[in-house]
């Protein structure tokens, strides 16, 4: 049974009636799954029989397009020119760096190590000759 509310100086102005508080908090907190009995799932052909219009009476209008102001425009048409001149730009500097690939890179000299070096300076030292006797034989 439904026992009458306890009465509060806020009850005044709690517009529901005790029987329908109760109803309402034993439904929100009610563990049993809640029966559904007019869910009915249905498919893309079941959607496209419903709301799909007839194709042959319907034709799209033209747009009206949004009203822009003379300042606007001039700053999208110069935003626009920008625009076109950085790709022009982006493809001037792509082609540049494809021609600089396919040329030959300069080797930069190669500097020589010590030892190198002493190698090289000893093929170019002249080779000390003997001096014979006059018996023929050599001398160092």
């Amino acid at each position: 049974e439904i026992s009458p509310p306890k009465r509060t100086k806020d009850s005044r102005f709690n517009r529901e009636t005790s029987g329908q508080q109760q109803v309402a908090a034993e439904l929100a907190f009610r563990k049993e799954p809640r029966v559904m009995n007019d869910y009915v799932p249905y498919n893309e052909k079941d959607y496209k029989k419903k709301y799909e219009t007839d194709k042959d009476n319907y034709w799209q209008l033209g747009k009206l397009g949004p009203e822009i102001a003379p300042e606007v425009a001039q700053k999208q048409a110069k935003m626009q020119e920008i625009k076109d001149n950085d790709r022009r730009v982006n493809l001037a500097n792509r082609m540049a760096i494809q021609e600089q690939a396919g040329r030959p890179k300069r080797e930069a000299p190669k500097t020589l190590s010590k030892r190198e070096k002493a190698i090289e300076f000893a093929k170019n030292v002249p080779k000390p000759t003997l001096k014979r006797d006059d018996k023929g034989e050599e001398e160092a």
